[in-house]
Order: structure tokens, then C-alpha cells, then sequence
């Protein structure tokens, strides 16, 4: 509406304009005139107050772009000296094996589990946090289940050294004692199975596969864990891409779908026949109509599945210590600390009400006392992080109330706790469900919005995105390698991101995602070297606006 009025106005303006001055010499004060320039006032009249939202909106536009106060970034520390924009801690490369002798693409990893994209968050969570929602150390007997297997389910971020061993383990069927289908979430219906495997005490996986509703959810999950280890982020569980006799799902749905209710809102009279309907029926047909996502002999099919490890003591955002405060709680606790934390340095956060949780889903021990500002910079800084990692994947299906997980509460801990396993610490975030991966339907994700405010990135991850950018300086200096030359090079520069997804994801994840991702996002992996460079142009947009320090932080 403004765009419009703004355009017509100078037209009506000068309408009135040329009538006044038509009208000079004929206006009298008989009687026949008095119509006439009772209708002239009216149309001049009209004409300003048509005019005036659009004098107003430019007027307002002018006071935001002179105020700073108004689009000041998050203001968080700087980046300390030894997370520069440097070209250290090259990751290595692993070869995993399948059970049957078939080598799976390799997937890299950097060399410290801890390094330089992690080391400073989970130094900062130990020293805000308060001790007293920190988990127990982790049970003999759970360490020496994860010495046995490789599989760590506590430590958060993930020691990748610890991949190849845990992806060997789970993918081992042998190592399966039973499984289970979940009961589907509330919010989605998804088919999923659980796995628990035979050691004591027992760890567990999930089993994500393909069906009519979520076609890719196994590919999705998978490229989560794959850009997870490029990036070096690493907070996605350890996963494996491994294919699996349908009729281990089959005999799960049989002998347990009758332990599951569904939610009211399914059409479908009982698990079991939901499960057959969009999981195992559909399978069938989609090999029958010309796409196959069945491999080897068709009398004893298999299917590709994305296996990822069983995190402890997980949590959703809005129940932990970590979830963002209301608008208005921010407003009063920078009053009474009488600390210069503007409420306008969280516009970002806060440009639609879904951005603020609801007083009834944040956790009981931040309803009513202070936030602490050091955890909600901290907070801002972990969701900042998510939103470079989701944009990349194209992964929208995540806001504040949905799809975000943290492990540990930081809560203080009751006998009333019920959980199976504590996470050992303080909370951290870990990523899961990245099913809806490469879609691109975004919700809350304000780096998919227009001309976004975002301006706060973290300076090591900045450091690994010029890596994989296109405009790598290393990278135009050797030519541009092919995805065989970059990958076999010993410079882990020497790739693109969507050459490290083409050599590092599995074929038939990728057949999968070019035939059922829709038409204009089936390019997967070059939309998602497009997205990184878009992160970084504007990353330099608001280095034009802001100092260094505030837009690059640790």
C-alpha cells in the first residue's frame, strides 16, 4: 500500500496543483461558484491525506537509519586471538567399512575432538552455568560400554575420533537385540524404529526411513551428519548410511505396532496400519512405478536407512536453561542490572512473536527469576551457530518451540529427574532431525529472510565457511581441482562444500534426493555451495555497518 500511494501521489499532487491555478480567476463568492470550490477543497484534502502515510514511513525510515541504537548487532565478546581466521587444525580422513566389506564414502573429520569451532562454547557453558544442574559423572559401566563399542552417547560435541568405531558398531546387525518402532511426535507422523543394541547397559539408535509423507528423511538426517563433520561443528550424533533387510521393519511393525497409540488427529485405526500403509506398501509401489528404493534381489529386499546413535538426557530449547526470555523479561532484567544490553541488540530474535517462547513452555527456573545475561548471550550465540548450519542444509523445519534439542537442562537436578542416563556437565546443544534437509521451506530462520538484520557469526566458523567458499584464495592459486584431485589432496582447503558433499555423501543418498527433492531444489548440493557464499556476502555487508568485533565473535 505505501509503494503504491507513494507512486500515485505526485500525480494527484499535481492534479490539485493545476486545479488551483485553473480555478484562480473563475472562483467567486456567488452562489453558482460555491459547489465548484466546495468540490476543489474537498479533492485537495483528499490528496494530502492520501499522501500523508507515505510522508510519515519515509520520515521513520530516515530516524531508523540515523538511530544505532536501533540496528546495533548483538553485542558479545570479541574472538579471542587463537580462533583467528586462520587455515589450522586440517581435518583427516577415515575409511568406514560396512559389515559386508563394501567401503562406505569416507567422511572427515578434524583431527581434535574439541577444537577451535567448539573449544570456546563449552568453556563459556562451564563457567555460566550453575553447577548444580550439571549431570553426574558418567557410570563405570557406561564407560566401559563406550570403550567396548566407540559410541559415546555423553560427550557433547561429539569426539569424531570415535566415528569410524561407533558407524562400524551400529551398522554391525549382529549387534541389534531388538527393535522397535517410536510412537509418532505429536506435531508429526513420522515412522521411525529404535534399536537396542547388546551390550549392558544397553545403548540405543534411531532408524529413520523413507516413506510417503517424509520420502527423504533418511537422506535429510544423513547430510546433517555429513556438513556436521565438514564443518566441524560436530552436534550431530554419529550416524551411518547402511542398507537393511525391510523385513527387519516389517516383523517390528508386526509384533510391536499394537504397543503404540497414535495421536487423535490420525485418520488411520492403528499403528500398524499406518506403518504399512505409508512405510512398507509404499516402498513396494515406488519400485513398481519406475523408481526403486529397494536394493538387491527383490524376494528378499533391502532398504537404505540412516542409522544415528541414541543421545542421553536430551531436551527440548524451551525446557532448559538456555531458552531465550520473553521481550519483556530482557527489557526488565537489563534495567535492574543497569548493564547496557539493549533490548534493540536482539531485534533479530525478536521480529515476530514466535521468536520470544511462550511464558508456559520456558523452563520453570526462568519464568520468574533474573536471566542471567551471560547465559543469554551464550544462548544467542549457540542459535546463531544453528542458523548458518540449517541454512546451509536448507533445512527450515526448526523454530524456538520445535526441532531444537539441548542435552542436560541445567536445571537443578531432583530425585523426581527421570532420565536413563544423565548428560555428565553442563547443557549443550545438539543438532538432531534434519529430515526435512534441502527443502528449503523456511520458518524462523532469519537468514533465509530479505535484506535480514543478522550480523553476529562466529569467527571460527567463518574461518572453515572461506575454506569451502569458491573464492578460496588456495583454491583459485592450484587451478580448482576436480572432486577427486581435492579430496586425495593432502590440503584440506583444496575443496568446495559441494564438492566435499558429492565425494563424501553416498550415492544412493544422492539419486535419492535428485529424484524425490522438488524441481527447483534438486541440485542439492549446489544450492547448498550457493547458500554459503550468500552467508558470507552477508557477513561483509554488516562488517560495512559495524566493527569487526561485533559482527566476528568467539
Amino acid at each position: 500500500w505505501i509503494l503504491f500511494e507513494s507512486a500515485l501521489s505526485p500525480f494527484f499532487f499535481f492534479h490539485c496543483v493545476i486545479l488551483l491555478l485553473g480555478e484562480t480567476n473563475t472562483i467567486r463568492s456567488s452562489s453558482r461558484h460555491k459547489r465548484g470550490n466546495l468540490k476543489l477543497a474537498l479533492q485537495c484534502t483528499l490528496v494530502v491525506l492520501f499522501m500523508l502515510p507515505a510522508f510519515f514511513f519515509v520520515i521513520l525510515q530516515q530516524l531508523r537509519t540515523t538511530t544505532s541504537d536501533l540496528h546495533q548487532p548483538i553485542h558479545l565478546e570479541p574472538a579471542e586471538s587463537n580462533n583467528g581466521l586462520s587455515s589450522d587444525s586440517i581435518p583427516t580422513r577415515s575409511s568406514l567399512e560396512a559389515p559386508n566389506g563394501s567401503t562406505q564414502p569416507k567422511v572427515r573429520h578434524r583431527k581434535v575432538a574439541d577444537d577451535d569451532v567448539n573449544a570456546w562454547l563449552v568453556r563459556r557453558a562451564r563457567q555460566v552455568f550453575p553447577k548444580d544442574g550439571w549431570g553426574p559423572p558418567v557410570p563405570p559401566q557406561m564407560l566401559a560400554v563406550v570403550k567396548q563399542t566407540g559410541c559415546d552417547p555423553f560427550s557433547v560435541p561429539f569426539n569424531t575420533t570415535l566415528d569410524e568405531a561407533c558407524v562400524s558398531y551400529m551398522s554391525d546387525i549382529r549387534h541389534w537385540k531388538t527393535v522397535k518402532p517410536l510412537p509418532p511426535e505429536t506435531t508429526s507422523i513420522a515412522i521411525k524404529f529404535k534399536i537396542t543394541f547388546d551390550t549392558t547397559p544397553p545403548l540405543h539408535a534411531v532408524v529413520r526411513v523413507s516413506q510417503s509423507t517424509f520420502p527423504t528423511d533418511p537422506q535429510g538426517e544423513y547430510s546433517g551428519f555429513v556438513l556436521d563433520r565438514i564443518l566441524g561443528t560436530n552436534r550431530v550424533p554419529p550416524s551411518s548410511w547402511l542398507s537393511v533387510p525391510l523385513q527387519t521393519f516389517t516383523t517390528a511393525i508386526r509384533d510391536h505396532g499394537n504397543e503404540i497409540t497414535l495421536p487423535s488427529k490420525s485418520h488411520f485405526s492403528s499403528f500398524t496400519e499406518l506403518a504399512m500403509t505409508q512405510f512398507v506398501n509404499w516402498i513396494s509401489e515406488t519400485s513398481q512405478a519406475g523408481y526403486s528404493l529397494i536394493d538387491g534381489d527383490k524376494k528378499n529386499p533391502r532398504i537404505g536407512v540412516c542409522i544415528q546413535l541414541w543421545t542421553m538426557d536430551v531436551h527440548a530449547y524451551g525446557e532448559s536453561l538456555y531458552a531465550t526470555p520473553t521481550k519483556r523479561q530482557i527489557i526488565t532484567n537489563a534495567a535492574q542490572s543497569g548493564k547496557p544490553e539493549a533490548p534493540s541488540t536482539l531485534r533479530p530474535f525478536f521480529k515476530k512473536k514466535s521468536y520470544s517462547i511462550p511464558k508456559k513452555t520456558l523452563a520453570r527456573s526462568t519464568t520468574n527469576q533474573h536471566v542471567d545475561p551471560n547465559i543469554v548471550k551464550l544462548s544467542l550465540r549457540q542459535l546463531g551457530q544453528l542458523y548458518v548450519f540449517d541454512f546451509l542444509l536448507g533445512n527450515g523445519d526448526r523454530t524456538l518451540l520445535k526441532n531444537i534439542h539441548v542435552v542436560g537442562t541445567g536445571l537443578p537436578r531432583s530425585a523426581k529427574t527421570k532420565v536413563e542416563f544423565a548428560h555428565p556437565g553442563a547443557p549443550e546443544f545438539v543438532y538432531i532431525d534434519q529430515g526435512n534437509a534441502f527443502h528449503m521451506k523456511w520458518k524462523e530462520n532469519p537468514l533465509a529472510k530479505n535484506l535480514t538484520d543478522f550480523c553476529v557469526f562466529r569467527k571460527p566458523l567463518v574461518a572453515r565457511l572461506r575454506q569451502l567458499s569458491t573464492t578460496n584464495k588456495q583454491r583459485i592459486d592450484n587451478s580448482s581441482p576436480t572432486n577427486t584431485e581435492c579430496f586425495s589432496s593432502d590440503q584440506h582447503t583444496a575443496c568446495t562444500l559441494q564438492q566435499e558433499l558429492q565425494t563424501q555423501l553416498p550415492k544412493g543418498v544422492q539419486t535419492a534426493l535428485e529424484h524425490w527433492l522438488p524441481s527447483g531444489v534438486a541440485d542439492f548440493s549446489e544450492r547448498c555451495q550457493q547458500r554459503l557464499e550468500a552467508v558470507l556476502l552477508q557477513m561483509e555487508r554488516c562488517l560495512l555497518s559495524w566493527p569487526a568485533d561485533l559482527v566476528l565473535v568467539a
